[in-house]
């Protein structure tokens, strides 16, 4: 899709997701609420995607999506996912509260590899983290053409 966007000069986005405190999900509710976690994440990535863009999961609780839109349209759906995953019940935990963090990065004629559009997602990741989880943040507009 990188090198296509760029030959069309559409826009295109990547947006990472991380499943906030997984490790302490596993750890407080054990291994089989922390792959229900997980599925019901996907699911609902899926589900908010739909047809927009590409789901996919990277590994471990982080997943990626890339969709062919600007990033105002992958911050609505950043913040929707956040939202959905926020308000999900899962299975053999009734207290269990989740949260995912997202971090938007638009294709700009800085980024010249699959490898610096991850980097730029990434930074805004850790500081959809750094700013309290549970949110959807974009990557500096220095990033951006």
């Amino acid at each position: 899709m990188l090198s296509e966007s760029r030959r069309r000069d559409e826009p295109a986005c990547l947006l990472l997701v991380d499943v906030d405190e997984f490790k302490g999900i596993n750890d407080h509710h054990g291994h089989a609420v922390g792959d229900d976690v997980l599925c019901r994440v996907a699911g609902i990535l899926r589900q908010v995607v739909g047809g927009h863009g590409h789901v996919g999961r990277i590994g471990g609780d982080e997943f990626g999506i890339v969709l062919r839109s600007d990033e105002s349209v992958a911050m609505q759906l950043g913040q929707r996912i956040c939202e959905g995953v926020a308000g999900a019940r899962f299975e053999g935990s009734d207290d269990l509260r989740c949260t995912v963090s997202c971090g938007v990065a638009q294709l700009g004629r800085s980024i010249d590899s699959l490898r610096d559009w991850m980097i730029a997602a990434d930074v805004a990741l850790y500081r959809a983290k750094n700013g309290g989880r549970g949110r959807a943040c974009a990557s500096d507009v220095s990033m951006r053409a």
